[in-house]
């Protein structure tokens, strides 16, 4: 039976929260790149110093394409035409589900990942960690972008391989 209990609604820090993404071309060294500026909630109860499963925790990001950088204009220039335009100017992502680990902070999920205006779902591991009033969330994920229709990219006599390692850092605080 689901528990009628509400979540505590936390807000993204946007100072103290990132993702950095990294990609593979021919090149020898991997493009990377971080978004900052994020922004969403995230909804969950806390019982014990502990990120409580019931009633199922859930979470909104939005990242803002415009503010992915990696310190070289023109490569970002290209990566924000690949994964935005100007209907979807932000990627979002959503935390459906979370299960218990194999450790008390660490929690397998299943996340949608929007790029594009296409979902797409993962599954994946995360390090979600109480402290007071703030929840830290910790976890990386490989994805393929031909599965959200972006074929991969040729930049001059450059080749991008389809597989992004994505990593999030994120830091939330109770809402008031």
């Amino acid at each position: 039976m689901q528990n009628s209990t509400r979540c505590n609604t936390y807000a993204i820090l946007a100072a103290e929260s990132k993702v950095s993404i990294e990609a593979h071309s021919t090149l020898p060294n991997p493009i990377r790149g971080t978004a900052t500026g994020l922004s969403g909630t995230f909804s969950a109860n806390v019982a014990d110093g502990q990120l409580a499963l019931d009633p199922m925790p859930s979470m909104k990001l939005v990242v803002p394409v415009a503010k992915l950088s990696s310190g070289n204009e023109f490569q970002d220039r290209e990566i924000r035409k690949l994964i935005a335009d100007q209907r979807n100017p932000n990627l979002v992502g959503e935390l459906l589900r979370v299960e218990p680990g194999t450790r008390p902070d660490l929690y397998r999920v299943r996340g949608a990942i929007t790029v594009l205006g296409v979902k797409q779902e993962y599954d994946g591991e995360a390090t979600i960690r109480v402290d007071g009033r703030r929840i830290s969330i910790q976890g990386s994920q490989k994805m393929d972008i031909r599965r959200f229709g972006i074929t991969p990219p040729r930049i001059l006599t450059i080749q991008i391989y389809p597989d992004f390692d994505v990593s999030l850092n994120l830091v939330a605080e109770l809402a008031s």
